[in-house]
């Protein structure tokens, strides 16, 4: 299915990728959303600031992706940690996901230059 094939993708991304992580501390695949899949940044430089200011970064990364009409809308919700939220539900395309990703690297690493 579409989902499954959207899911696998950022499933492989976060695995290789060694700035995120799963929102949820249970990673087996079996728990994890295939539909609403959650992430977070799991860097130092991010992890030591305040929930305030990750509120922030992770605003101003939504926001990179939002300006350049890539992304709307995968900011966490309100009462989630900060977090990224990836609708891989069967209405987006799979190869938009694939699209996404490198552009999420991209706005990560605009945001990090700035507070590293």
């Amino acid at each position: 299915s579409i989902t499954n094939k959207s899911f696998d993708i950022i499933y492989n991304w976060i695995e290789k990728t060694s700035w995120v992580s799963f929102l949820s501390n249970n990673t087996e695949r079996k728990y994890l959303s295939n539909t609403g899949v959650t992430f977070k940044i799991i860097e130092n430089w991010f992890t030591i600031k305040d929930e305030n200011e990750q509120r922030s970064i992770m605003k101003e990364i939504c926001n990179s992706l939002s300006n350049e009409n890539v992304a709307h809308d995968i900011n966490g919700y309100a009462k989630a940690p900060p977090s990224f939220r990836v609708w891989a539900g069967s209405t987006v395309e799979t190869s938009n996901i694939e699209l996404l990703l490198p552009w999420l690297e991209w706005a990560y690493e605009q945001a990090k230059v700035k507070y590293v």
